[in-house]
């Protein structure tokens, strides 16, 4: 069974959010206070390294003036960068709240195949939802777990009002399905040299039980 559809934040949700946005504000004022402690001591033992420098040499007292600028510079950009990401994070977030939609594809099977994993693009599965209907899933976010691969789960995605998702979460109800098989490493590589590769969230058509004809099948449609 596979069934995707829309609902609101639930209290948990907007709990989980609120976290997070606490959690960035804390985080901005501890990049505030060691910025600060480290200009600070940068300028004040720098200068004064520097004019010791200036006395003995003058060019090397120039040289650890730039090396001061340089240094309190390097930290100070630093810093606002990481404000800028924690206060775009704080908007995203916001922006979620204030929509209070979540995409939901709710997944339910007792049959699963993996995908070995390569280079680092995640991990990989094939779930069989439906007599010759395929439900396809990627990514860094789905790592096994305690839980996860599970025979009754929830992908959760909780969106902003452009529709773009700024949280995600698995939510399991079932238990922990393991893979019937692993997929040879050598078709998977051929699949990423054709023009065809199943993307996070396709439904696929075909047979669960000869898969790799059901995917071979998508490449020669593709040419």
């Amino acid at each position: 069974m596979l069934h995707c559809f829309s609902r609101d934040l639930d209290i948990k949700e907007r709990e989980v959010l609120n976290k997070e946005m606490s959690y960035l504000l804390k985080q901005k004022d501890r990049y505030f206070r060691l910025t600060l402690i480290l200009v600070l001591f940068g300028l004040v033992g720098g200068t004064m390294l520097a004019l010791r420098q200036a006395q003995h040499d003058p060019g090397l007292g120039y040289l650890a003036f730039a090396v001061v600028g340089l240094y309190i510079g390097i930290f100070l950009w630093v810093y606002f960068r990481n404000v800028k990401d924690n206060i775009n994070r704080i908007l995203e977030l916001q922006a979620a709240l204030g929509a209070g939609k979540v995409r939901v594809t709710h997944c339910r099977s007792e049959r699963m195949v993996g995908f070995p994993e390569l280079e680092d693009e995640g991990a990989e599965y094939f779930f069989e939802v439906e007599k010759d209907k395929i439900f396809f899933i990627g990514g860094q976010e789905y790592y096994s777990n305690s839980k996860f691969p599970n025979t009754d789960f929830e992908l959760i995605e909780i969106v902003n009002p452009a529709q773009q998702v700024v949280y995600f979460d698995i939510y399991c109800y079932g238990k922990k399905l393991f893979p019937l098989r692993m997929i040879d490493e050598s078709f998977k590589r051929q699949l990423l040299a054709a023009s065809y590769y199943p993307q996070d969230g396709d439904i696929l058509p075909g047979s669960f039980d000869d898969l790799e004809h059901t995917l071979l099948k998508k490449i020669s449609e593709g040419l």
